[in-house]
């Protein structure tokens, strides 16, 4: 039943016995002014509104209850209309024209009951529907406060005395029924019991005090009916519906009134879902956390914002230990990652054996989820082979890079990246690849980053490779190489200040010269990189902000450049899967596509393709040449010829090439060189120690020239 409509039809009931008073020959006027307080509580019941009617209600009596109109009483009437319709913008108000009406009424002595009449509306006025949906406030205060003002005001109607009000003891045993029902609702009210009753116990009262005052007018034509009648009217009008009780919940939290919060959401039917999605969107995060403790199991949470509510969580660091595992339940199937954070919060907080069974199945959904989603991250603050791991920098081609801390020192941590069973070994391939290229190469010059430590267990990648996801967050494979803290080329090239440098062409030079050196040992050791590019040029330290500054610490070694990733590197003339369209010879594609090795002639190119991008910010391989590369490679992937695509791609390069060139001020030797180096034939590509010796010789030549930066 739906109490709220069955109410308000009871609200307009209380006119019938009024009404019925002034059919059977009752005062017109004392009826008509009553009248007008029901309807307007119909309409919207408040104290105030009921104010703002009595005030209006005054107006009226001037004219019906008196022969001859006085201009005071209607000024007065006017002032309490006024100042009750102000006191929705001003509380104060209506206090304002209290204090009016009484200085009007020393002077003018207007009718008693007008003067009462018009000041009860001022008093209605100062109050708007109260919080708190108590029977004691719906209920109980509404139904005295109407019975004694309705005695009083007809008191004075009659004669200017208080006799009516001795009638009220011998009333009372026609209502007895309703006022022991609102004594029993004062007595619930005090042991914090009445909100399970109040709204049947509200229409109970009001069907009582209408059916009274029906009874009284009929039969005596009594003028108390019209007590009874906005009695029974006023009993109902203040019962809240599902919205009113939503809203108070909300003011409630917004006062930090978690006392008349958690008593109003007892009384709340159904679930709480819209209410919460409001407080979510407000991101009252207290709300947030108590509004499911107070009524567990009542919140949909895949209807808010879930990841607002574990944000609140969070910040917090609470959760509504009552309804969490609801909670859970939810955000399980939605985001594993946000579940299993709310989950340890909530274990830390007040573990249960149900919070405990419902993070073992989190955990399974995890580990299933983390064979496709792997999330990097998981590994910060895990310690791994006795290296802390404090961040996560990002992935290469093959691993993810993290940064690992032991005895005080930093280094960088390589870890393979976890894929699908079908397509992992070869990742894992390059990675133990990389492990045996990196001994012995790093040893070989300073200018390739320096490997320090690995942990590669072959039954280990055995179970990984098999989809054991707890074996490759407990116990991956790593490789430890030193931390270059400075950044990559592409970084610096990034930083305008130094891009924008005149100097910033000898800057380039100056790393050139250092990986050429680097592709010097590669190569004598009968290896070829295969992917050499801007993000593969590592700094030892923070180059600088300018480029005087970068220059000079690179001229005096205050800062070392050093090539990474070897785990591409193949022997020469050994095949291989790796390339970068943007940085790569067409002749590399070829090779790969048609089973040939490594060459040499690969990296020199991928090298000069690397200084033109540091000197431009342009990638070296023209769009067209890219995109060929890449239709060529999804026709081999279908099995299908991609030599005419190549064959297209070879044409526009060489069309490039011929017109290439880059602006001044950069020394033209660097560019000849860098043409050199790119040659689309790749026996007319200088070895890594040409390339070295031509830089060597434009960096020395400029040594004494000056430029700011």
């Amino acid at each position: 039943m739906d109490f709220y409509r069955v109410n308000k039809i009871l609200v307009y009931l209380g006119l019938f016995p009024i009404i019925l008073y002034i059919i059977r020959g009752g005062s017109l006027s004392l009826g008509v002014i009553f009248i007008l307080p029901i309807i307007a509580l119909a309409v919207k019941p408040s104290f105030r509104t009921l104010g703002i009617s009595l005030a209006v209600a005054s107006i009226v009596s001037c004219f019906i209850t008196s022969n001859v109109i006085q201009l005071s009483s209607v000024i007065i009437s006017a002032i309490s209309i006024l100042f009750s319709v102000l006191s929705l913008r001003q509380r104060v108000l209506p206090l304002v024209g209290l204090a009016g009406i009484i200085a009007l009424s020393i002077f003018f002595h207007p009718s008693l009951f007008l003067v009462l009449l018009a000041s009860s509306g001022l008093l209605f006025s100062l109050f708007d529907k109260p919080l708190d949906p108590s029977g004691i406030f719906t209920l109980a205060i509404p139904y005295f406060v109407t019975q004694v003002l309705f005695l009083v005001l007809y008191s004075f109607y009659v004669s200017p005395s208080f006799w009516a009000i001795n009638l009220f003891g011998e009333l009372s045993r026609y209502a007895y029924l309703a006022y022991a029902v609102v004594i029993i609702t004062f007595a619930l009210y005090l042991l914090r019991k009445d909100y399970a009753i109040h709204m049947y116990v509200n229409a109970l009262i009001s069907a009582i005090s209408i059916a009274l005052g029906s009874v009284l007018a009929y039969l005596f034509v009594s003028p108390f009916s019209i007590m009874f009648g906005i009695s029974g009217s006023m009993a109902v009008a203040f019962t809240f519906s599902q919205r009113d009780l939503g809203n108070i919940i909300i003011e409630a939290f917004k006062r930090n009134d978690l006392r008349l919060a958690e008593r109003v959401s007892s009384i709340y039917e159904g679930d709480l879902t819209e209410v919460y999605k409001k407080l979510v969107d407000m991101k009252l995060c207290n709300a947030v956390v108590k509004l499911p403790e107070f009524r567990p199991y009542k919140i949909n949470y895949l209807d808010v914002d879930y990841t607002k509510v574990a944000e609140c969580f969070l910040e917090l660091k609470q959760v509504p230990v009552r309804d969490v595992i609801n909670y859970l339940r939810f955000v399980k199937e939605k985001d594993i990652n946000l579940a299993e954070k709310v989950g340890r919060l909530a274990l830390d907080i007040s573990p249960s054996p149900k919070l405990v069974n419902i993070m073992k199945e989190i955990e399974v959904l995890k580990l299933d989820y983390l064979k496709y989603n792997w999330d990097p991250e998981i590994w910060i603050g895990n310690e791994l082979y006795g290296y802390k791991i404090i961040s996560y920098l990002g992935k290469g081609g093959s691993s993810y890079v993290l940064v690992g801390e032991k005895e005080g020192k930093r280094y960088a941590i390589k870890i393979p990246i976890l894929m699908p069973p079908s397509t992992s070994s070869s990742s894992y391939y390059d990675f133990v690849n990389e492990y045996s290229q990196l001994r012995d190469l790093s040893q070989r010059s300073d200018n390739i980053v320096k490997f320090v430590d690995a942990r590669i267990d072959s039954f280990g990648l055995k179970k990984i490779l098999s989809g054991d996801v707890v074996a490759y967050m407990k116990e991956p494979p790593i490789l430890v190489m030193e931390f270059m803290e400075g950044g990559s080329a592409k970084s610096l090239m990034n930083d305008n200040n130094v891009f924008y440098s005149d100097l910033w062409w000898k800057i380039v030079a100056l790393i050139g010269y250092e990986m050429a050196s680097a592709l010097k040992a590669i190569h004598e050791m009968g290896f070829v990189h295969l992917d050499i590019k801007p993000s593969n040029i590592l700094f030892s330290k923070q180059p600088g902000k300018t480029g005087k500054e970068v220059l000079e610490k690179l001229v005096k070694g205050e800062v070392k450049v050093k090539l990474s990733d070897l785990g591409s590197a193949r022997k020469r003339g050994e095949r291989f899967i790796q390339y970068t369209p943007e940085y790569c010879p067409i002749d590399q594609v070829e090779a790969l596509f048609k089973g040939e090795g490594a060459q040499f002639s690969m990296d020199i190119y991928s090298l000069g393709a690397t200084l033109y991008t540091l000197l431009t910010r342009q990638p070296f391989n023209p769009r067209e040449v890219v995109s060929q590369i890449n239709d060529a490679e999804l026709l081999y992937k279908d099995n299908k010829d991609p030599l005419p695509s190549l064959q297209k791609a070879k044409e526009i390069y060489v069309k490039f090439h011929e017109a290439f060139t880059v602006e001044e001020p950069v020394d033209r030797r660097l560019v000849e060189l860098i043409k050199s180096m790119t040659s689309p034939e790749p026996e007319k590509r200088p070895s890594a120690l040409e390339v070295y010796k031509r830089l060597e010789e434009i960096i020395n030549n400029n040594e004494g020239s000056s430029s700011t930066g």
